[in-house]
């Protein structure tokens, strides 16, 4: 009897160890953005990514500026109900939105997410030919870092599985999205 009083007793002790590390599994809701385009003519998907255990599970649809003002905090979103400033966080350079108060209507200045295109191709969709071989076809606005006329090289798609992309249509989600915006 008293064997199992002092075992009953171990394991009420050690509920509150069980209890405290136990976590419930929920779906979260991430900022995300992948390299398909989107209609109506933006070269790149953003959204909010909504994950369970890790894998993406639903995926609602936001326009660039959206994006853009729910990761500067000034617009309200389940993956950013405290209205943190992620370009802050991350220090994403020349990245920022604004309230424009004359005109009533929020600004952004991004170049960095303005230029996600690039990832993906080789020259900007709809920019018509670039000079291949002549002084101007080192810098082209144009001109994106794709090794290929629609896609990355195996060796840049390595370089982006780090930010959880492994084909074109998978996304850069919540943290490892920011840090490619950044880079």
């Amino acid at each position: 009897m008293n064997l199992q009083r002092t075992a009953i007793l171990m394991l009420i002790g050690m509920l509150p160890f069980v209890l405290g590390s136990f976590q419930p599994r929920i779906a979260q809701d991430h900022l995300g953005f992948n390299l398909m385009p989107h209609w109506p003519g933006s070269l790149n998907t953003f959204g909010i990514v909504k994950t369970f255990q890790g894998k993406m599970i639903d995926f609602n649809h936001l326009s660039e500026k959206e994006f853009i003002l729910v990761a500067s905090g000034l617009m309200k979103c389940p993956c950013n109900p405290d209205g943190k400033n992620f370009f802050e966080e991350f220090q994403v350079p020349r990245c920022e939105a604004w309230w424009d108060q004359p005109f009533a209507q929020h600004e952004f200045d991004c170049p960095t997410i303005n230029n996600l295109w690039k990832l993906r191709f080789s020259k900007r969709p709809g920019s018509g030919n670039l000079p291949e071989n002549s002084t101007e076809s080192g810098y082209s606005p144009d001109r994106g870092w794709a090794k290929t006329e629609f896609g990355p090289s195996k060796g840049q798609l390595q370089m982006l599985n780090s930010y959880g992309i492994k084909d074109l249509d998978d996304f850069a989600v919540g943290d490892k999205c920011f840090e490619l915006i950044k880079s």
